[in-house]
């Protein structure tokens, strides 16, 4: 397919969604993940950016409302260490914030959308499989920025975990790192959508509802441009 334009986003409003596991498995990253998670929304939320809050474990819990950085913090009190339990929800929390909270046909055309997720990416409760997710996630073309911790104690679970945070960034055209990495890692995460492009193609002689193997490449080896591995057709 042969590109028509490329238009940044820049100046565009970002309507984001912020998922932050609340289960067994994140307690004893949980002071440093409120912590994150409240500076994120500060980053974010600014002059027409509106953000949305998800927790989940076994459950997805949200009032799909956009909130302040205030209030986001004031939730997040109630989630100490000591209160946290139970299965991970990871698919059906993504799922819920793709279709519901950042769905294409409520947002305005022009606008940025993005879904930074705070977990250590394991799935045990989901109704949803990582598969099915993802070609929700590419039908939306919603990227996912993940931001994880290591909660299993085996080699076996630290590689789960990081082939799903992979798979989910790398077929999304989002981004991954890790609450330990060194440096403002929250900074980073927020500071991605502003590069964030519209890219329309001229028409292609492809089927309507299918989804098609999609490269977009620089001829400058300077720029690293991040982009589904799928393309959805209308």
């Amino acid at each position: 397919m042969e590109v028509g334009e490329i238009r940044s986003l820049k100046d565009s409003p970002l309507f984001f969604s912020v998922l932050v596991d609340v289960s067994g498995s994140s307690k004893q990253f949980a002071d440093q993940q409120i912590a994150a998670t409240t500076k994120l929304f500060r980053d974010l939320s600014v002059g027409e950016n509106r953000g949305y809050l998800v927790l989940f474990k076994d459950k997805v819990a949200t009032n799909d409302q956009v909130l302040s950085a205030a209030q986001v913090e004031e939730i997040l009190k109630h989630f100490p260490a000591q209160s946290r339990s139970g299965g991970t929800s990871l698919h059906d929390a993504l799922i819920h914030a793709a279709t519901v909270q950042l769905a294409s046909t409520k947002l305005p055309g022009d606008s940025r959308r993005a879904i930074f997720v705070l977990s250590d990416f394991e799935d045990d409760t989901s109704r949803s499989s990582l598969s099915a997710t993802l070609k929700v996630l590419q039908e939306q073309s919603t990227p996912v920025i993940a931001i994880g911790f290591h909660s299993s104690s085996s080699a076996k679970g630290v590689k789960i975990e990081l082939t799903t945070l992979k798979a989910l960034t790398n077929a999304t055209g989002g981004w991954g790192t890790f609450l330990d990495e060194p440096g403002d890692v929250v900074g980073r995460a927020a500071g991605l959508t502003n590069g964030q492009c519209l890219v329309l193609f001229k028409p292609p002689a492809l089927k309507p509802n299918k989804s098609y193997p999609m490269r977009i490449e620089s001829s400058n080896k300077d720029v690293h441009i991040m982009a589904p591995k799928e393309f959805v057709v209308p």
